[in-house]
């Protein structure tokens, strides 16, 4: 049995030495397990359990009446809700790309860490409302609001975008896009080509391209590092070495820079997989797993690497 065999329904399983890495920066109940006997280790490991009723929530929008009359609860400092944009072009039938433009808005701002982020289903609720941003902010629980408006005319586009302090009704940020439809999506259609050593470089070269302009941006890093990997794995590098060193650098940076990114050790632990250090491979993935325990990703490549023969 491994440690995921260990863990009771609706909890995480962690092994001592991630318990011993995590201390007290993470706002979750930990129970100790004593130690156990796992497959393929030859001493017994101490384990520990993590429980979701140990953990701190989130405040919903949802409020009952007996808790009406309480002080509101301050939105937490990265929450926000992205409102569907309005469409400007006289074709009507274009509502569907405005609301495209909203619900990729939204997914992206999903994946940033500590993000909360309200849901497309939600904030479309407020589609053709008069819109007062304080009382959407205290609706939905969040500090920030974004909203704007798309005007299409054949294939260029313009985006006009502002974010809002839902606090106070400031205007934080406001901007217009530009752009021709064909460079808007070039970029995302890269990732969605089937797997050929052409579409792996373009990939490639597109995460190249950010990390070029800023050299320390660890979103960069840690994207290029991971289609790196991606490289080796699907047998379409040229020089797995050189690939796998590459993206052992990049990652190494990108966690140095920031020890918290749950996806940094997700991709680090990938580039161990690939280097069939499986040990090693577990244990960033289950620091991957401490840091946002809910991404079925990490529970996906961790169980690649202690599957995989040879280990």
């Amino acid at each position: 049995m491994r440690l995921e065999g260990l863990a009771a329904p609706g909890s995480v399983c962690l092994s001592g030495t991630v318990r011993d890495h995590i201390g007290d920066r993470l706002p979750y109940a930990f129970e100790d397990m004593g130690e156990q006997s796992v497959k393929n280790i030859a001493r017994p490991v101490r384990a520990y359990a993590v429980r979701p009723e140990g953990t701190a929530r989130l405040p919903t929008g949802n409020v009952s009446s007996a808790a009406s009359s309480s002080p509101p609860v301050a939105a937490p400092r990265l929450s926000i809700v992205v409102l569907p944009f309005t469409n400007l072009s006289d074709d009507r039938e274009q509502q569907y790309f405005a609301d495209g433009i909203s619900e990729d808005l939204t997914t992206d701002l999903s994946r940033l860490e500590n993000m909360f982020v309200i849901s497309s289903n939600t904030a479309f609720t407020y589609r053709n409302k008069p819109i007062d941003t304080k009382q959407i902010g205290r609706e939905l629980g969040v500090r920030y609001v974004l909203e704007g408006s798309v005007r299409r005319s054949g294939n260029q586009l313009r985006v006009n975008t502002q974010m809002i302090d839902a606090a106070n009704d400031a205007h934080l940020w406001a901007e217009r896009f530009d752009r021709d439809t064909g460079d808007l999506f070039r970029g995302r259609a890269a990732g969605l080509k089937p797997y050929s050593g052409e579409n792996q470089t373009e990939q490639i070269g597109l995460f190249e391209h950010p990390l070029a302009h800023d050299p320390e941006s660890v979103g960069a890093q840690s994207r290029l590092a991971a289609s790196l990997v991606g490289r080796v794995g699907s047998l379409m590098s040229d020089s797995a070495a050189v690939d796998l060193g590459r993206a052992e650098g990049l990652v190494a940076r990108a966690l140095a820079a920031k020890p918290r990114s749950a996806y940094a050790y997700f991709v680090k632990g990938n580039v161990l997989r690939m280097q069939k250090r499986w040990e090693d491979a577990i244990l960033e993935h289950e620091m991957a797993l401490a840091w946002i325990a809910t991404w079925w990703e990490h529970y996906t490549s961790s169980a690649g690497a202690r599957s995989l023969p040879g280990r």
